[in-house]
This record gives C-alpha cells, sequence and structure tokens, in this order.
C-alpha cells in the first residue's frame, strides 16, 4: 500500500474499545487498519483510518488503485451511518496518507446497508 516493494497488511476492526485516546473518535469507533511490511514487522498500525464518528460498524474494505497513480486507495464500506441505518462507502486515497476520504457514496435509503459489503 506504501510502494516500497513489500507486502502490507489491513484490517478492519469492527468497534472494539480502545485504551488509548485518539482525538476526534469515540473508544467504540470501528477502523480499518494499514500495516506497513518491511524487514523488521511490529504490532502497531502505521494509519489507522477510521469507520466513522461513534460508527462501531465498518464492514468491508477493498485496496485497489481507483486514481491512477498507481497505489492502492482504501475503499471502506461504513454500513450504518446515522440513527436511521443508512450507510456509505468512504474512498481514501493512497496520495493523501489514508488521512481523509477524497469521495463519500451514501445510501438513500435507511435500513439499505449500502457499504455493507465491498468487491474489488
Amino acid at each position: 500500500m506504501n510502494g516500497d516493494g513489500f507486502g502490507d497488511l489491513a484490517v478492519v476492526t469492527r468497534g472494539v474499545t480502545t485504551t488509548v485516546p485518539v482525538p476526534g473518535r469515540t473508544p467504540m469507533d470501528g477502523r480499518v487498519d494499514i500495516f506497513f511490511g518491511g524487514l523488521d514487522g511490529d504490532t502497531t498500525p502505521d494509519v489507522t483510518v477510521g469507520a466513522g464518528p461513534a460508527d462501531e460498524a465498518a464492514r468491508g474494505f477493498a485496496a485497489t488503485d481507483v486514481d491512477g497513480d498507481t497505489r492502492p486507495d482504501l475503499i471502506v464500506g461504513r454500513w450504518v451511518t446515522d440513527s436511521n441505518g443508512t450507510g456509505e462507502v468512504a474512498i481514501f486515497p493512497s496520495s493523501g496518507g489514508y488521512a481523509a476520504p477524497s469521495v463519500i457514496l451514501s445510501g438513500s435509503t435507511p435500513g439499505d446497508s449500502f457499504g455493507a459489503k465491498i468487491a474489488r
């Protein structure tokens, strides 16, 4: 994912309690943790992509190049983003270090499960 030639790992974590406070996140936020490969591995994520404020529902993701820069971008499905059960899909570009989504696609009907499954 970072283009250094080593394999990387992205892991969806649904609504786990965190003990270390992270600005702008609640203790039960879902997330995608990215671990960059290398000669020495560790258990600390190099990048954490939040699934959204108080959203325990990070369900799926895909890593594929959607902007043509040859590096995989992260597409995260968030199937419940409000009290009505409307979901969304957010695209986090590699060019921005996966810091913020460049595009957010929203479902149109409460309970539509939009973003529940992501296919590459």
